[in-house]
C-alpha cells in the first residue's frame, strides 16, 4: 500500500518526540516550533497556504482581511474565467473619521471618493487606468479600501498560516524533513551550551530543506513548453 501524501501535526510532533527520546516537558516547545516552521513553509516555499475567498464589502468601502493572512497577495473580480485584479494605489486615503463612534467617510478629507482624473487618449498620454477599480491595504487595521468600484464583492487571494485552530491540520508529506530540521534548530538555537557553529549548522541545514522543496515545485517541462506556447507569436518582430 502506498504512503499517505499528508500528515497531520500531531503526527510529525509524536514522531519527532519518538525519534529524539525528548522528555514530555519539550512537547509544547516542540509543538510551537512545528507550527512556525509550517507558516514560514507557507509563506515563502509552499504553495498550500494559497487561498481564493469571497468578501463583502462594507458601506465604508473596505474589507477585512482573514484572520489566518500572514500574507497578502492580490485582489479582484471574475473577469470572463479569470481574476481581473484590481490596481494597487498608496495614494488612497483610508477613513479617520468617526461619527458617534463608527467609522465614516467624510469626501471633505478625500475619504470615499473616486481616484484618478477622466482618461483621454492622445500621444501624450502616460499609462492607463483600471475601470474596475483600485485598492490600497490598510496594514495597520488588516483590511482593504477600495475606490472606483461598482460592486460589493470581491475576491482576495492571500497566504494563510495554514493551521486550523478548530480541525485537523494536514501538512504535505515531502515537508516532514524540512519541519523536522527547523524544529531541531528552534530547540537548541537558545541553549548556551551548544556551540554557535552546531547552531549554524542546523540553520543550513533548515535552509537546504527549503531549497529542495522550492526544486521540486519547478515546473515540469510540459508546463515550460504549454508557457513557451502561449506566448509564441506569428506576428511580424520589431
Amino acid at each position: 500500500m502506498d504512503i499517505n501524501g499528508l500528515i497531520t501535526i500531531k503526527e510529525i510532533v509524536d514522531g519527532y518526540m519518538f525519534s529524539s527520546e525528548l522528555p514530555m516537558a519539550e512537547r509544547t516547545k516542540v509543538f510551537h516550533a512545528c507550527v512556525d516552521a509550517y507558516k514560514r513553509l507557507n509563506m515563502f516555499v509552499l504553495d498550500e497556504g494559497r487561498r481564493l475567498v469571497k468578501l463583502e464589502m462594507n458601506d465604508n468601502l473596505m474589507v477585512n482581511l482573514p484572520m489566518d493572512c500572514i500574507r497578502f497577495k492580490t485582489v479582484g473580480i471574475p473577469l470572463n474565467g479569470k481574476l481581473w485584479t484590481y490596481t494597487k494605489d498608496e495614494g488612497i486615503i483610508t477613513t479617520t473619521t468617526l461619527v458617534a463612534g463608527a467609522e465614516t467617510l467624510d469626501a471633505d478629507y478625500g475619504e470615499g471618493e473616486d481616484i484618478n482624473p477622466e482618461y483621454n487618449l492622445n500621444y501624450a498620454t502616460k499609462g492607463g487606468i483600471n475601470d474596475y477599480g483600485y485598492y490600497k491595504v490598510d496594514h495597520e487595521k488588516n483590511r482593504i479600501v477600495f475606490r472606483n468600484v461598482d460592486r460589493s464583492e470581491i475576491l482576495v487571494e492571500y497566504i494563510s498560516s495554514g493551521v486550523s485552530k478548530t480541525a485537523t491540520t494536514y501538512i504535505p508529506i515531502i515537508a516532514k524533513e524540512a519541519i523536522e530540521s527547523y524544529i531541531y534548530w528552534a530547540l537548541i538555537s537558545q541553549k548556551r551550551d551548544i556551540r554557535a557553529d552546531d547552531k549554524e549548522y542546523a540553520w543550513r541545514v533548515w535552509i537546504r530543506e527549503q531549497s529542495m522543496l522550492k526544486a521540486f515545485a519547478l515546473p515540469t517541462l510540459e508546463e515550460l513548453e504549454d508557457a513557451w506556447n502561449e506566448e509564441l507569436s506569428q506576428s511580424v518582430n520589431r
